[in-house]
């Protein structure tokens, strides 16, 4: 699954457990407090519209027009048919730069088990909390629009400024941590102890680990590649098919003469700008 670049909290839970109040609540506060929020809704009914049926988006749709996009003087809404089946994995790209925090409600079938994803669970009752403790993993914390025995549990309501403070925290610290990961190949090359490019920037932050650790950034490098002056970290793997193929291309040419292709270096720089 993608890693999201933004700091991402999901709101699950059952029906009527106060999952949208809880979301209202902390957009508000921290919208107040000028961070960009954006927040995401899954609906889980396959088919069920954005509109009412027989609206005019509803029958542009049915016409066969793919995208609809209705617009107000304050408002756009584009409306696609697709087919996604994980909805996370193109998610990511549709949220704006600027936003510092995105709220997901429901996806609980992508994102209970995701040890990625943080979770704020509300919770109805004593049922509800036994199985989402034993299903759920990285839980920020409960919520309940009830007091139920049992201290891990935050109401909505009356305890919703210490849910905003863990919010505020974990928002911070995931932006320290998002830092530390774009320094990072992202390749999840799996050669280093943590597998995988985002577990070994939560070591580095945790301070268990440090970037030397990473095999792509300390390895001897033969070839260079930069797209826009930015440097594009590649495995050896990769680095080797890419600098074999070009060099035998150039060693073609009339004038080159490459002696010893292990010891050539090869740098290639690509403007993508007009």
């Amino acid at each position: 699954m993608k890693i999201s670049t933004k700091p991402v909290i999901a709101i699950i839970g059952h029906k009527n457990s106060g999952k949208t109040l809880l979301i209202e609540k902390l957009v508000k506060e921290l919208v107040k407090k000028g961070y960009k929020v954006a927040s995401v809704k899954h609906i889980g009914r396959k088919g069920h519209g954005f509109d009412m049926p027989r609206k005019d988006t509803t029958k542009h749709l049915e016409a066969g027009a793919n995208p609809v996009i209705a617009i107000t003087e304050d408002q756009i809404i584009t409306i696609k048919k697709t087919h996604i089946e994980n909805p996370l994995e193109t998610l990511w790209e549709n949220i704006p730069e600027k936003i510092n925090i995105v709220f997901l409600e429901g996806f609980s079938t992508w994102t209970l088990s995701n040890e990625n994803i943080p979770k704020i669970i509300c919770i109805r009752n004593k049922e509800d909390l036994k199985e989402y403790q034993e299903k759920a993993k990285n839980t920020l914390l409960f919520g309940s629009l009830k007091r139920i025995e049992n201290e891990k549990i935050l109401h909505i309501i009356e305890d919703f400024r210490e849910i905003l403070e863990k919010t505020i925290s974990y928002i911070k610290n995931q932006e320290k941590l998002i830092e530390v990961y774009n320094l990072l190949p992202r390749l999840n090359c799996g050669k280093c102890r943590f597998k995988t490019c985002f577990n070994l920037a939560k070591a580095i932050l945790d301070n268990k680990a440090s970037k030397e650790e990473c095999v792509v950034l300390t390895q001897k490098k033969g070839i260079k590649i930069l797209i826009d002056g930015k440097e594009i970290p590649v495995t050896s793997f990769v680095e080797k098919i890419v600098k074999t193929t070009i060099l035998s291309m150039l060693s073609t040419l009339k004038g080159v003469n490459i002696e010893d292709e292990q010891k050539a270096k090869l740098k290639i720089e690509v403007e993508t700008s007009n």
